[in-house]
């Protein structure tokens, strides 16, 4: 096949060559002398979207999909399911304070999930945050965080259970990977989506590695995780 340029016939090959010449040319990130310091880099979350969700409701995505929190993209399409390999767990309250958010706060002790302070109504989530790796190019650059909370809990808890096990054993928490999917559930208030985890396979020595990396990166304190999909609790959702 030819290509006609400027009157001239040029072979496929000769394009290519060009195109290749071309690309050598650009400059790399480090000539445009930029630094990007890691203690600005933030953990995306991994949404779950309900009917009510703000991306829904702007018609930036659907019931029961699952988006990147910073930059909205939908991950996994409802039906699907999406490979995560987590590798860290920590649990969290997540505190409301008059129907605003107010902290994220270690689950060291047992807090009551309502009550007043100082005349001020006072609300909690207990939240498993499960810290993982998505093994598909692109996004394994990352770790992604999930929330698991109220009746995804479970989902969260099948994980943690088997960190446990991997520890007594004397394998590393990542040891596998899991599918993350969501099912429809009836409620009181109308049907909404809840999470589930399934085993998946063993991961590879890449994975393990790469997963290690983002471990110490996080004890380390060089990665937040982003909190500005917090909103303030509703009693409408049991998810």
């Amino acid at each position: 096949m030819t290509y006609i340029k400027k009157g001239i016939k040029m072979k496929k090959n000769q394009v290519k060559v060009q195109e290749q010449s071309s690309l050598q040319t650009v400059p790399s990130s480090a000539d445009w002398g930029i630094e990007i310091s890691k203690d600005d880099l933030l953990m995306p979350k991994i949404l779950m979207m309900q009917k009510m969700s703000e991306l829904v409701e702007e018609q930036k995505a659907k019931p029961g999909e699952l988006v990147d929190s910073l930059t909205e993209e939908v991950l996994c399409a409802q039906g699907e399911s999406l490979e995560i390999i987590p590798f860290r767990s920590e649990t969290i309250y997540k505190e409301m304070r008059a129907g605003e958010f107010h902290a994220v706060i270690p689950a060291n002790e047992k807090l009551p999930l309502e009550e007043m302070i100082d005349g001020v109504k006072v609300e909690r989530d207990l939240i498993i945050q499960v810290f993982v790796l998505i093994p598909v190019p692109g996004l394994d650059d990352i770790p992604y965080v999930i929330s698991f909370k109220r009746t995804s809990r479970k989902a969260g808890q099948k994980i943690v259970t088997k960190f446990w096990r991997h520890q007594m054993a004397g394998l590393p928490s990542c040891a596998v990977s899991w599918k993350l999917s969501v099912k429809k559930v009836a409620g009181d208030k109308g049907a909404y989506y809840v999470y589930d985890t399934t085993l998946s396979r063993k991961s590879t020595q890449e994975e393990i590695a790469k997963a290690f990396m983002f471990n110490q990166s996080i004890i380390s304190g060089k990665r937040k995780v982003d909190h500005s999909d917090e909103k303030p609790v509703s009693n409408n959702v049991a998810f």
